[in-house]
Order: structure tokens, then sequence, then C-alpha cells
């Protein structure tokens, strides 16, 4: 399933393209990589930590809120966001949780 998610997410990221899907929550995303200079090697993709989408949506901080039409109405809701790196998308992406 990654390879076919992957072919059709990174020629659509490359071209400029905002993609918005929804998420598993298990889906296997990781912390920013730590930029390390003077270290032999190639810098890190991905970070060491995995991030679980489960426990950042049940904390009660980050959390704002916003209002939005929805269906002709005016409505409030709330959303958090994080960034993380997944190997789907082949390095950083923005997630957003509703």
């Amino acid at each position: 399933m990654r390879v076919a998610a992957s072919s059709l997410v990174r020629p659509l990221i490359a071209s400029g393209a905002t993609v918005v899907t929804r998420l598993r929550s298990d889906a296997k995303l990781f912390d920013l990589p730590v930029n390390t200079q003077g270290q032999r090697g190639r810098p890190r993709k991905y970070g060491k930590n995995r991030i679980s989408l489960k426990k950042r949506a049940s904390s009660r901080r980050g959390w704002e809120s916003i209002e939005y039409a929805c269906r002709g109405k005016m409505t409030q809701g709330r959303y958090k966001t994080l960034l993380a790196t997944s190997q789907v998308v082949g390095g950083m992406v923005r997630v957003v949780i509703l």
C-alpha cells in the first residue's frame, strides 16, 4: 500500500500541489530530524522518535478554536497542527488534527 500511495503523492508534491488526505490513527509518522553539523554520513531524513496521532489528539494542550461556515451556518471547531516526517511523502509533512 505504501508504494501505491507514494507513487501518487510524491509527483503531486513535486509539482507544487497541496495534498489533503485523511490519515489512519496508526500512520507511520516520525518527529523532525535533529540537524547535526560535523558528523560523517548522510543527514537524516526522518527523526528517531515515532509520533502517535492518538496520543497527540488526546492531549489537552495545543488545541486552537476556529469559526467556519459549514452548510450555510457558522460553526465552531477545534484543531491542532504539528510537523512530522513521513516515508510516504519522502520528507516533512504538516499534520492537522480535527
